[in-house]
């Protein structure tokens, strides 16, 4: 059996604010640094380092703010992602299995997730923009056991919510 890595993919996580001080806060778009794409037949496996999750900077409606962060406010949010919301000591690995299908013409990904020591199921499909395969999908944080970040006793907090992106070259992915 072929195996297929997808060194060229790239994965990127969105976070949004809310509360009555969220002004203070940001949303944030962040990058994942190391992963492992695998497609081998119709089974897709992916591994994620939770370790290397990197601010790239705050958003504006969706809009990158390159100088609303700092590298120390960067790291320090890192090191807050790491230690307390996935806690990476204990969870060292994301997981994610999937059997690849075509629906329309597009992939259609059936499969599990991985996070925090819980396993849920999570399907989707993705987009064809220009070159690239594009999914993303929204991601309740406490259906995996993850209680969203807050500062300032709640009035500052991050939505349950996150939505991941990722891409792939269509070239990678051939239609079965």
């Amino acid at each position: 059996m072929v195996i297929i890595a997808f060194p060229d993919a790239e994965i990127r996580v969105y976070t949004l604010k809310e509360g009555l001080f969220s002004a203070l806060g940001h949303d944030l778009e962040i990058l994942v640094e190391r992963f492992e794409i695998k497609l081998e037949g119709a089974t897709l496996s992916v591994s994620v380092d939770p370790k290397s999750l990197k601010v790239l900077h705050a958003l504006s409606s969706g809009r990158p703010i390159p100088s609303a962060l700092s590298e120390r406010d960067k790291r320090s949010i890192e090191e807050t992602i790491a230690r307390e919301v996935l806690q990476v000591d204990r969870y060292p690995r994301i997981l994610y299995r999937a059997t690849l299908r075509w629906e329309g013409g597009l992939p259609f990904l059936d499969g599990t997730l991985e996070l925090c020591g819980v396993t849920r199921k999570v399907a989707f499909s993705a987009r064809k923009a220009s070159e690239w395969y594009v999914a993303r999908v929204r991601l309740h944080q406490p259906d995996f056991g993850i209680r969203p970040y807050s500062a300032l006793f709640g009035a500052l907090r991050i939505q349950p919510d996150v939505e991941v992106e990722a891409k792939v070259l269509v070239e990678r992915i051939a239609q079965g």
